[in-house]
């Protein structure tokens, strides 16, 4: 979901592909243990950051970016995903924020336990 920071709801809810992200991730008994940061898992960020840029009509050299990440993401990946930002869209500022604690906000708590359960994982 893509939005700006005043509006109630996203602006924009971008579908992705689960199929964009087959062999980029390591997987440990089925489920995800870490994305790896290779050039194919980025430019699936990548492309839906443009979607995002194109439906809410902005351009990413006046915006600072706010982007939520999962809680296992390596921590090369995160480095190579803030280079492909900064130097292929030339964002004002970038600043990642965890799922939970965007839930915890959003839910009007500054402290609280959040139980994320997903598809393939749950994490506490």
């Amino acid at each position: 979901r893509a939005g700006f920071a005043t509006d109630v709801v996203p602006t924009a809810r971008i579908i992705p592909s689960l199929q964009d992200l087959d062999q980029i991730d390591v997987k440990l008994e089925g489920q995800v243990v870490e994305f790896k940061a290779t050039d194919k898992a980025v430019n699936y960020y990548s492309k839906h950051i443009n979607e995002a840029l194109t439906r809410l009509k902005v351009n990413p050299r006046t915006t600072d970016l706010l982007l939520s990440l999962p809680q296992k993401m390596a921590e090369d990946y995160r480095a190579r995903l803030t280079e492909v930002l900064f130097e292929n869209y030339g964002f004002q500022s970038l600043f990642y924020v965890s799922q939970p604690l965007l839930a915890s906000y959003s839910s009007g708590y500054t402290n609280c336990l959040v139980v994320d359960s997903g598809y393939s994982n749950t994490g506490i």
